[in-house]
């Protein structure tokens, strides 16, 4: 029975000292990335961090996001390879740092489908 009563004080003070936060980063953070001599001329990217975090009770208005990301990059790109990151500060303290990842590789552009992407482009004309 103390086991039972020590772990309900332990769960009780965890829910009177903490909160459930939910993470919105917005869209307006993330800018597209240019490829150079790729095939393709954006590189398509995802965030992989959590919906949500545990802060302590109070403090989810301190919650502050840092973006960076690469104005561009020069293929090849492969499919997970970085090119951003999302910084999660709880006041100003970082309490996360997630990678952001190209969601596709990229290959780099060559002599034939450059000369293939040139007439397409003049037959669509």
């Amino acid at each position: 029975a103390g086991g039972f009563a020590a772990a309900k004080t332990m769960l009780n003070s965890g829910f009177a000292n903490f909160e459930h936060v939910q993470l919105h980063v917005g869209e307006e953070n993330f800018t597209p990335i240019k490829v150079k001599l790729g095939v393709e001329q954006y590189c398509e990217y995802a965030v992989d961090m959590p919906q949500s975090l545990i802060v302590e009770r109070g403090k989810s208005e301190a919650i502050s996001y840092e973006v960076t990301m690469e104005k561009s990059v020069t293929a090849p790109v492969e499919q997970g390879q970085a090119v951003g990151a999302v910084r999660v500060y709880c006041d100003g303290q970082e309490i996360g740092n997630y990678p952001v990842t190209a969601v596709e590789t990229i290959a780099r552009i060559d002599f034939k489908t450059g000369l293939g992407l040139l007439f397409d482009a003049l037959t669509q004309m």
